[in-house]
């Protein structure tokens, strides 16, 4: 054994047992309680504004306590672990992995150990963000995503509301995401679909509603703002939300007072407001469809994410990064992809994506699955390729709409007025016997894009 061996195998030796020891180790006496067990020194210093991890302590559940904690809970909850979680501790930027151990003999309470690695001077400085494609899970190095990491540091720091545009399926609630884990709000992430819900169900889910407020009201009903309560509550589809519920958010963003339905007292919050659309609110606030005071009070702060076809050198890592996550989830049936073709790539580059991000994940699904060998040609893509050559030639059959692309949110076009939308609507169901999935493919728009349309215009099937 030379002299470097002597030195270089007792080294690696300790960097392991090193590596090996927690940060932070917590017990999880109950769903509400922690208790330290062991906590490194420099953590305790790091956190020492916001809380006492001296070993034994019992840390109450509580909306101001530390991200770190707020992960720790997390993970008791799903009881699961999580790997390279970034936060943001006052000035410092850390990678965290936080390991669930389920209660045993030795331990009758469940542990959560975490390791803490400070990356503050290696993936936050300007070169790091210029090279970097993947930001907490967005994925991009073109120059327009290296704009939108930008923003999403800057804006996250702030107090100040943030409306998100872009097409379906560009990812603009994993911005929202970003900016949440980001920022020193140290609340819930919540979400809202706006879409989603009926008009009269919609108030109730942001504000609340008390007992016997309406009927099927059996008990108190805690809404969005209060679970969002120093935190984030991320409003999607904002452009579809009622009138009459706009003119109740407005008066919240403007005196942080919530009034839950049925009630008779209103009590404060601290919510920041991410708000996102796929729909020109400009134009909506035109046709009396949005307020334009409600607008302005969201839109202090804007994120534009750009379509796939306009960025298309993201595609590749965008590929490559869903047969990586596939390979996981596939682990279990042995299925496993290494590669793909330059051919295959070229016709994921070449096309147009008009369901952007969301789409190209699902197509990547269905040709993982598809595929029998450890690589991805063109040859395994060319079903879907057939379908959708099928798909133009059965539209070139039918009597051409009038211009039906302006109606299509997933193209990226501004839309028409109410009258020519609604027509080319009725005409496509009409073209399409009433089957809304050939209707929303001749108008080039996702179904729920034209349910969504149909609802607002009032077309019947």
């Amino acid at each position: 054994m030379n002299e470097l061996q002597k030195f270089t195998d007792p080294y690696n030796q300790l960097s392991s047992m090193v590596d090996s020891i927690p940060d932070i180790m917590l017990e999880a006496l109950d769903q509400r309680r922690l208790r330290v067990v062991v906590c490194a020194n420099w953590v305790r210093k790091l956190l020492a504004d916001e809380e006492i991890l001296e070993p034994g302590t019992v840390l109450p559940d509580s909306a101001d306590a530390s991200q770190l904690l707020h992960l720790a809970r997390e993970v008791c909850q799903h009881q699961q672990s999580q790997r390279n979680t970034i936060l943001q501790i006052h000035d410092q930027v850390l990678v965290v992995l936080a390991q669930y151990f389920a209660a045993s003999e030795e331990n009758p309470h469940p542990l959560v150990i975490m390791r803490l690695h400070d990356i503050t001077h290696i993936g936050y400085n300007e070169t790091a963000r210029k090279y970097r494609s993947d930001f907490f899970g967005i994925i991009g190095k073109s120059s327009a995503m290296v704009d939108i990491f930008r923003r999403i540091e800057l804006y996250s720091k702030t107090h100040s509301n943030i409306l998100i545009t872009g097409e379906t399926g560009t990812g603009k609630e994993l911005v929202a995401q970003a900016i949440h884990q980001l920022s020193r709000f140290r609340g819930e992430f919540v979400a809202l679909n706006c879409t989603a819900l009926s008009d009269t169900l919609i108030e109730s889910e942001l504000f609340g509603h008390e007992r016997g407020a309406f009927t099927g009201a059996h008990r108190t009903h805690r809404g969005k703002f209060e679970r969002a309560d120093h935190g984030t509550l991320f409003l999607d589809e904002i452009g579809d939300m009622p009138l009459h519920t706009q003119g109740k958010l407005l008066r919240v963003l403007e005196d942080g007072m919530v009034e839950r339905v049925g009630g008779e007292s209103t009590f404060p919050v601290d919510v920041r407001i991410v708000a996102a659309t796929n729909v020109p609110l400009e134009q909506a606030i035109q046709e009396k469809r949005f307020r334009a005071d409600l607008f302005y009070r969201l839109a202090v702060l804007r994120i534009h994410i750009p379509p796939l076809r306009q960025r298309r050198e993201d595609i590749p890592l965008l590929v490559r990064h869903f047969i990586s996550r596939l390979n996981q989830k596939y682990a279990s049936m042995g299925k496993r992809v290494l590669e793909i073709s330059s051919e295959a790539m070229a016709i994921m580059t070449n096309y147009t994506w008009p369901g952007n991000v969301r789409e190209l994940s699902n197509v990547i699904e269905r040709i993982f699955i598809e595929t029998p060998s450890a690589v991805i040609t063109a040859e395994a893509m060319r079903s879907w390729v057939e379908e959708k050559m099928r798909i133009v030639e059965e539209a070139s059959c039918r009597p051409a709409l009038d211009a039906p692309r302006q109606i299509s949110d997933t193209a990226g076009l501004p839309l028409g007025s109410r009258n020519i939308e609604r027509q080319h609507i009725v005409e496509a169901l009409a073209q399409a016997g009433g089957n809304k999935t050939q209707a929303a493919r001749l108008l080039g728009v996702d179904k729920s894009t034209l349910y969504r349309k149909m609802k607002r215009f009032a077309v019947q099937p």
